[in-house]
């Protein structure tokens, strides 16, 4: 079997699984060649992109009825000291996460210890291979297709808003050849 062919394989179980998924996008590109951007700083990116994904995981969770029991993948030289003050600072800021849909402390995991991560990183994977080129300079839409009734679309809500949260110009999503989903 081809790459492709178990690619394409992968996607259509992730999209038959009873899970949604919630992406944020951050386009490093502009953010590098914008001085001014506090986002120049790795942690800082990475901060803010949690920040807007737990906005969205608690949205979900909270119009479900349900609760989040966050487990984070290992993060390489991301000190998790930096990320429990970070959420501590969240918890007592103006935000719109709706901290009530969320339980509990977060943990650190891997994805070969926890079989959420290995999902979550599958679909990582067809989102990754719809916008980032290979080395021939091509990408690949149909396993982001294949998930893409499982990606977070709060009625009447645009894909982009909930489930592919960009930060940054959604050109960078629109322009690609697969658009619109």
């Amino acid at each position: 079997m081809t790459v492709h062919a178990q690619r394409k394989l992968v996607a259509r179980e992730l999209g038959g699984l009873g899970v949604t998924f919630s992406y944020v996008i951050v386009d490093k590109e502009p953010i590098r060649k914008t001085p001014a951007s506090g986002l120049r700083d790795h942690s800082a990116m990475y901060n803010y992109a949690l920040r807007r994904l737990l906005e969205r995981v608690s949205w979900y969770v909270d119009s479900q009825h349900g609760e989040a029991i966050l487990t984070f993948a290992h993060v390489r030289r991301f000190p998790y000291a930096n990320l429990n003050n970070y959420l501590r600072t969240l918890r007592t800021s103006k935000t719109t996460i709706r901290w009530q849909a969320i339980r509990g402390q977060p943990r650190i995991s891997t994805p070969e210890q926890t079989e959420l991560l290995q999902i979550a990183d599958l679909a990582n994977g067809c989102l990754s291979s719809a916008i980032w080129p290979d080395p021939y300079g091509d990408v690949e839409g149909s396993y982001l297709r294949e998930i893409t009734d499982r990606i977070y679309a709060r009625p009447p809500g645009h894909i982009c808003s909930y489930g592919l949260n960009i930060v940054g110009d959604r050109n960078f999503i629109e322009s690609q050849p697969w658009w619109p989903l």
